[in-house]
Parts: structure tokens; C-alpha cells; sequence
């Protein structure tokens, strides 16, 4: 182990004074509007962008050299980041990215091989799980950014959750344990605990009304359904995409408009206990 360790090190000292030794071919301007901020992924420093995709490498020279001139962003240094980057002292935030425990590191202030695509500041202090293990691992370190600072997460109500959802704070309830007149047209399980202050509003003021399985499985009497037809382009695909039900056999999103169209599924997924009604008493 000692051994490949210490042939990565030589390997990352070669490629550092290579990058080195060479002018900077700072590319073109075609990417990117000169607006003063590098958003060329090589460099790093306070001048940098803090979303940062591949895309436009070489393609931001205006503003990188103007930057790299002024002394503000310097070329990333893979050698220099591995040995400053200590991963016990990095406070990594939390979970709450739409994109946590996807296996990327899609915090801007880290680079390397297990950065995502495309890093961007609304991740920042956000995908704890993936980057901490990656950084553990020795896949990402961090990069020369601006003094950031990580938002203290959302303090987690018990019922509704918090509101770190892209869908929060828009006047409808994404969160898919409740139902009823206040909920949005389209519901998936990835906001469930993440749109805390509609859901509160929407379920005080009566419009929802959190979804209880006991009592659907109760109320729900399949040879009384008129489950309509299979006209959803979804219709025979094994899941239930018809809004009006809920349950193991419910498909992973479910769209208004899509009420008795999955005839076949839904049917077939009531006889069987699969799923049950979302509208109840």
C-alpha cells in the first residue's frame, strides 16, 4: 500500500511540473460572457465561479487571464490539493441536495475524480454523505476557493420535515404523504420531508390531509372502482400511475391528468392489496 502511495505521489509531482513548465493556453472566449469571473475548471482561487462545469474549459480566456494576472486564481494544483486536504477537519455540511447519496461529490469547494459534471454553489455544504466518503477515500480534495460559509441545515420539523425541496415554498404541497386540494399535480417521493411550510400551511388550513395506509386498505373496495381505461402511455407497465391511488404498486411519480388511464395496473395492483385509494374519510 506504502508503495502505491508513493508512486501516485511521484506520478502527481510529474504532472504538476509538466502543467507547470508549460505556458497557459487560456483558450478562447466562445463559452461564456466576459463578465469579470473565471469559470475555467483548471483554475482555482477567489476569482473563480463557483459552479463549475466541464463544458467551458479553455473557453473563458478573457476573464481566467485577467484573473490569473491579478493574482486571484492560480492553475488547480492536484499535488498541492492531496497533501492540504484533510478530511477530518472539513465540516461537510448535510444531506439536503436533491442530488445527495448519488455516489458524485457535487460540492463546489472540492475537485478531483469523484466531483460531479457539474458542481454548483446551491450544493454547497449540501451533499455530506458522498463527498466526506469520497474525500475519505482520496477521491476528491478541496479546491482554492473564496471563504464560503456552510448554512447551519434546516431545523427538521417531526411531521413536515424541512424545506429543501426545489418545489418549497410555492403555495402547493409536494410531499407525497398527504393528499387532497392543496397538494401539486405532480407528486414524487424524492420531496417527501422537503416542502415543510406548504405542506404546514395547506394541512392547517384543511386543503390536505396526511395519508394514513390503515385506513385507505379499510376504505378501498376494488370491484366498486370504475378504473377506466389504458390509454397513459405508462398503461401495462406493471406500476399504477393513476393519481387516485397510493402504495407499493403506485408508480415513482405520479401526474394529475393521469386518473383512469392505467386501467390493466391499477385494477391489477388493487385485487392484490398493491395499492389502495388516496382519497379517504
Amino acid at each position: 500500500m506504502k508503495q502505491t502511495i508513493f508512486l501516485i505521489a511521484s506520478l502527481l509531482t510529474m504532472i504538476s511540473a509538466a502543467a507547470f513548465a508549460q505556458e497557459i493556453d487560456f483558450g478562447d472566449d466562445s463559452g461564456d460572457v466576459v463578465d469579470e469571473i473565471c469559470d475555467d475548471r483548471r483554475f482555482e482561487g477567489t476569482g473563480m465561479e463557483l459552479e463549475l462545469g466541464w463544458k467551458l474549459v479553455g473557453r473563458d480566456a478573457s476573464d481566467c487571464s485577467a484573473a490569473y494576472s491579478a493574482g486571484t486564481i492560480s492553475l488547480w494544483d492536484l499535488t498541492a490539493r492531496v497533501a492540504g486536504t484533510d478530511c477530518q477537519a472539513i465540516n461537510f455540511g448535510d444531506d439536503s441536495s436533491e442530488y445527495a447519496d448519488d455516489g458524485a461529490c457535487d460540492d463546489p469547494r472540492f475537485e478531483g475524480f469523484g466531483s460531479a459534471e457539474r458542481p454548483g454553489e446551491e450544493h454547497l455544504g449540501k451533499d455530506a454523505s458522498d463527498c466526506q466518503k469520497l474525500c475519505n477515500y482520496r477521491m476528491v480534495f478541496l479546491r482554492e476557493t473564496a471563504p464560503v460559509d456552510i448554512p447551519e441545515p434546516e431545523v427538521q420539523d417531526p411531521l413536515y420535515g424541512d424545506n429543501s425541496s426545489e418545489y418549497s415554498k410555492d403555495g402547493e404541497c409536494d410531499d407525497r404523504r398527504f393528499f387532497g386540494a392543496g397538494m401539486a399535480d405532480v407528486l414524487r417521493w424524492s420531496s417527501v420531508g422537503r416542502d415543510a411550510e406548504d405542506c404546514r400551511e395547506a394541512h392547517e388550513s384543511g386543503r390536505i390531509t396526511l395519508w394514513d395506509p390503515a385506513v385507505a386498505a379499510v376504505q378501498t373496495s376494488c370491484d366498486a372502482i370504475d378504473f377506466g381505461t389504458n390509454a397513459s402511455e405508462y398503461a401495462d407497465d406493471g406500476t399504477c400511475d393513476d393519481m387516485r391511488f397510493e402504495g407499493r404498486g403506485a408508480a415513482a411519480s405520479l401526474t394529475t391528468g393521469e386518473e383512469k388511464r392505467d386501467a390493466n395496473d391499477c385494477q391489477k395492483l388493487c385485487g392484490y392489496g398493491m395499492i389502495f385509494v388516496r382519497e379517504t374519510e
